[in-house]
C-alpha cells in the first residue's frame, strides 16, 4: 500500500513538473508596438459637448482635443532620466491649487485687477490668448474649414451656449450658481412656467436672454468678462474653469451641427413661441443629448436649426478644439469599444 502511495506521490510530482516547465514558453511576452499607447478604462465616453459631459470617460477624450482659459500648474518641468526616471514629488501630483494661463494670457487675481469684487458678487475678466489656433475640419459641404486664431466671440458663445441650451443632468451648474444663485433658469421661478426646456411666455425668454447676456460678454481689447452675482471662493472657481466643462468650443463647428447660432432671435408673442431662441434650442435635440452629442435631424427642425450633415448620426458625437490632437467620429467604433485621437501638426 505504502509503495501506491508513494508512486501516486511521484507520478503527481512528476505531472506538476511537466506542467510548469511549459508556462514560461505560454507566457513570452508579445512583440512591442511602441507607436501605440493603449488605456484600459470601466467604459467608453458617453457625450463629447464640454456643456454636457459629466462622466470621466468623456472628460479623458476631451481633455486631449479641447482646452480651457486657465489649466492646473506644473511644479517644474517634467523630465525623465535613464536608470533614475521622472522627476515627480507627492507636490507634482497633491497641490490643485495652483493654475496657469492656457487660452487666456493670464490667471485673474485681486492683485493683477482682473477680479473686482462688487456687491457681494465679483467680475472674473481674462485676456483671449489670440496666439491659439482651432483645428481645421470638414464641413457639411465636404469642404475643409482651415484653422484659425481663437477669438473673444469664440470664448462668449461658449460660455452663453452652456447657459442657451441648458442640458438636463449638465455641469453648468458650477455656472450658474455663482452666477444667478440657483442651478437653472428652470428653477429659478423667474418665469410662470416651463414646457421641456422651451419657456412658455415672450416676457420670460426676453428676460433669461439678458441674463446670459450679462453674465459673460466682451469687455474691450482681447478681454472676456464674467459677472459672478455671488460670491465663491477663487480656488474653487479657478477649477470649475479648469475642468472639462471649461473647454472652449468653436461657435461655427457647433452651427454646421445645428447648435444655437448664437442669437437671441425673440419670439413674437405668447400665443407664437416657436419661432424664438429657446423653442429652437433648449435642451434639444433632447434634454440629454446636445447637437453635438446627437444628430439633430433636419426632418424635425427648420433648416436653420437642424444639422447640415446629410443622414444618420454618422457625425455625431463630435469635438472640435484647440488641443494638440484631434478626433473624428469615424474614430470612435462602437463595436470594439475603442476611440482614437490624432496629432495635430499644428499644436
Amino acid at each position: 500500500m505504502k509503495n501506491i502511495k508513494l508512486l501516486s506521490m511521484i507520478a503527481t510530482c512528476l505531472l506538476l513538473t511537466s506542467i510548469f516547465t511549459v508556462l514560461p514558453a505560454l507566457s513570452v511576452q508579445p512583440p512591442l508596438d511602441t507607436s501605440t499607447y493603449y488605456i484600459g478604462t470601466i467604459g467608453q465616453p458617453v457625450r463629447l459637448d464640454p456643456a454636457r459631459a459629466y462622466d470621466t470617460a468623456s472628460g479623458d477624450l476631451i481633455m486631449n482635443v479641447a482646452e480651457t482659459l486657465i489649466w492646473y500648474a506644473d511644479q517644474h518641468p517634467i523630465s525623465f532620466a535613464p536608470g533614475v526616471g521622472y522627476n515627480l514629488t507627492l507636490a507634482d501630483y497633491a497641490d490643485l491649487t495652483k493654475f496657469e494661463p492656457k487660452l487666456s494670457t493670464f490667471v485673474p487675481t485681486i492683485e493683477n485687477g482682473g477680479i473686482v469684487l462688487s456687491g457681494g458678487g465679483s467680475y472674473w475678466t481674462f485676456e483671449v490668448n489670440t496666439a491659439a489656433t482651432w483645428q481645421p475640419w470638414i464641413a457639411a459641404n465636404g469642404s475643409t474649414i482651415p484653422s484659425r486664431p481663437l477669438t473673444v466671440n469664440d470664448v462668449v458663445y461658449t460660455f452663453r451656449r452652456m447657459l442657451t441650451i441648458e442640458m438636463s443632468s449638465s455641469p453648468n451648474w458650477m455656472f450658474f450658481m455663482p452666477g444667478f444663485g440657483y442651478m437653472g433658469f428652470r428653477y429659478a421661478g423667474i418665469y410662470p412656467s416651463y414646457t421641456n426646456g422651451t419657456f412658455t411666455t415672450k416676457a420670460s425668454e426676453d428676460t433669461v436672454a439678458g441674463l446670459i447676456q450679462g453674465f459673460v460678454y466682451p469687455s474691450g481689447g482681447n478681454n472676456v468678462t464674467f459677472h459672478f452675482q455671488y460670491a465663491w471662493t477663487a480656488v474653487a472657481m479657478y477649477q470649475i474653469f479648469s475642468q472639462t466643462w471649461g473647454s472652449i468650443v468653436n461657435p461655427e463647428f457647433c452651427y454646421e451641427h445645428g447648435d444655437w447660432d448664437g442669437l437671441f432671435t425673440p419670439s413674437a408673442s405668447d400665443a407664437d413661441m416657436t419661432a424664438g431662441w429657446s423653442n429652437a434650442y433648449r435642451r434639444k435635440p433632447a434634454t440629454t443629448s446636445s447637437a453635438l452629442d446627437l444628430y439633430k435631424n433636419p426632418a424635425n427642425y427648420p433648416a436653420e436649426h437642424a444639422s447640415k450633415y446629410a443622414g444618420g448620426n454618422h457625425d455625431v458625437p463630435t469635438i472640435l478644439g484647440t488641443g494638440p490632437y484631434n478626433f473624428t467620429s469615424t474614430n470612435w467604433d462602437q463595436t470594439t469599444k475603442t476611440w482614437r485621437i490624432d496629432a495635430w501638426t499644428g499644436y
